[in-house]
């Protein structure tokens, strides 16, 4: 008999780590973007459609 409690664990273990490990990633995006200088990158400039990234 299959052991539901025990892949239904392991599932919810796994899914935890990789929520851990996206909110990490966007922690030290955040840190790198505002410790860059303000000068515009190539992708700010006024032919990209999308708006630039604003520092709260």
């Amino acid at each position: 008999m299959t052991d539901y409690q025990r892949l239904y664990t392991y599932l919810f273990n796994q899914v935890t780590d990789c929520i851990e490990l996206l909110k990490q990633a966007q922690i030290e995006a955040e840190e790198q973007y505002l410790k860059m200088d303000d000068s515009p990158s190539p992708a700010e400039s006024p032919t990209n459609d999308t708006p630039p990234l604003q520092r709260p």
